[in-house]
């Protein structure tokens, strides 16, 4: 039991601490100074460019590539929010960063719309014995119909790419 409770614990612990992966993918050029947590306060500036036009080789007028990080996966809001957060933790004062797509998964599913109908009816019922109309009656019929409706869900993973920069002149 105990070997359990530590196994879903240490489950509990590492997703909560998913990584990075602009971190994780992570290659440094140059040594991240030890000033950089000085900078860890300052937001970079972080520009979206043509994926096929980055390279951790071209020069940026004023800065020095440090790193760069490319890796595959999917695109979510997080994701440039990421980007910001970890250069700041190396320091770069300048990312550089793009994306292209690589390939789209389609899968469909069949998801149920159900839909409730009432029907009231009243009126008098036909005595054939006494040839009138001598009961009464009312009613309500429930009527329940659930159709299943294709969904198609898109799952697009694309190649990220990013080069970070720090200034020439704050060294």
């Amino acid at each position: 039991m105990r070997g359990v409770v530590l196994i879903m614990l240490a489950m509990l612990l590492t997703g909560c601490t998913a990584g990075n992966p602009w971190r994780d993918a992570y290659v440094a050029i140059l040594p991240v100074p030890q000033a950089a947590s000085a900078a860890v306060g300052r937001a970079p500036s972080v520009m979206l460019a043509d994926y096929s036009e980055i390279s951790h080789e071209s020069d940026l007028s004023g800065y020095e590539a440090i790193g760069y990080s490319t890796f595959t996966g999917m695109m979510h809001p997080g994701r440039e929010r990421e980007l910001a957060q970890f250069a700041r933790e190396i320091g770069s004062e300048h990312v550089v960063w793009g994306l292209q797509l690589l390939h789209v998964e389609s899968r469909t599913s069949l998801q149920p719309v159900s839909e409730w109908s009432d029907t009231r009816s009243r009126g008098r019922i036909y005595n054939p014995a006494t040839g009138r109309y001598d009961q009464r009656f009312r009613g309500t019929h429930r009527t329940h119909t659930t159709a299943y409706v294709p969904v198609i869900e898109d799952r697009a993973y694309y190649a990220f790419r990013a080069v970070f920069y720090r200034s020439l002149t704050g060294r």
